[in-house]
């Protein structure tokens, strides 16, 4: 009488390890849709925050130079001639003015 064989478990392979896995990899295609979201936000955010910054940039230059403006568009008008009048004058050329007209002497008599 024959025998019958016993037949023992084979253990896979890596190809049955490789046909076992060829469904869809759902963590995988999670991990890269993230990524790709991730990164795309990213760029938006970017480039959105350099434009603010540099748009904040501009208007905090300029506010320095608004006020200067305004006084000068507002007095410049009015003490044209005077600006002009005093152009060659030094400090104690003005100091004298404010004296009184005896009190100056230049540096070089004094």
């Amino acid at each position: 009488m024959d025998e019958p064989q016993i037949q023992m478990p084979v253990e896979p392979g890596p190809r049955a390890a490789a046909q076992r896995q060829t469904g869809f990899r759902l963590l995988r295609f999670f991990s890269i849709a993230s990524l790709a979201a991730i990164a795309r936000a990213q760029f938006v955010l970017a480039v959105l925050y350099q434009r603010l910054a540099v748009r904040d940039f501009i208007e905090a230059h300029n506010i320095h130079h608004v006020a200067p403006r305004v006084v000068e568009n507002v007095l410049g008008p009015r003490f044209s001639s005077l600006i002009a009048s005093s152009a060659g004058f030094d400090a104690t050329m003005y100091y004298a003015r404010l004296v009184g007209k005896n009190s100056y002497k230049p540096a070089s008599e004094a």
